[in-house]
């Protein structure tokens, strides 16, 4: 994919996967596969696919995502990567009310989740960004006009990794699209853009 550090690896192979000539990434997850450590009971599953590069100490990943959506928790996201029990996923999302929304969750040990903006229509634009310590999650509609939905940190971890998921925790599987994506190994400008 032009502007990705290469080599990228998988942590969990896709049922399928493919780049096209101007450089989408399809990834598709298959069935029954999701990534959540439930707060509840530490409950883990770590199935789902996806395709993990390694960062700068500052970055900005951003991409359209778009997603064939077919039931409830069909996702796609974008992830960033500590270690196997330390790691956020920014997904757009079918929710169990079968409406398409951005959620976040942050794994540190267990899991959180956050639902966020719906969304009407089968792509959304989103962006992680790293400043210092600070991680932040936007969104954005039509890529111009962005809203903070998460601000965060994932502790000193050393190097992370940023990436690329699809999961279908209930379903037959799910295929997601990055198009549009981009990388800079440094923080945007406005970080706090949109506050």
């Amino acid at each position: 994919m032009p502007g990705i550090p290469s080599p990228a690896r998988w942590r969990n192979a896709a049922a399928s996967s493919s780049v096209s000539e101007d450089g989408n990434l399809s990834i598709v997850g298959g069935k029954s596969t999701n990534w959540f450590v439930n707060p509840a009971d530490g409950h883990t599953e770590a199935n789902s696919p996806v395709l993990l590069f390694k960062a700068a100490d500052e970055f900005t990943l951003r991409a359209k995502v778009t997603v064939d959506f077919h039931t409830k928790w069909d996702a796609g996201c974008l992830v960033v990567f500590a270690g196997e029990a330390t790691w956020g996923k920014f997904c757009f999302e079918m929710t169990q009310w079968m409406e398409p929304t951005v959620i976040s969750v942050v794994t540190r040990g267990r899991s959180d989740d956050n639902n966020s903006i719906p969304i009407s229509g089968g792509s959304v634009y989103l962006e992680i960004a790293k400043s210092g310590e600070g991680i932040t999650f936007y969104a954005s509609k039509d890529g111009r006009s962005w809203r903070l939905t998460r601000a965060f940190d994932l502790g000193k971890t050393g190097p992370l990794e940023l990436g690329f998921s699809s999961q279908s925790p209930v379903g037959e599987g799910c295929r997601t699209v990055f198009s549009e994506i981009r990388y800079t190994p440094k923080a945007p400008a406005d970080f706090w853009k949109g506050e």
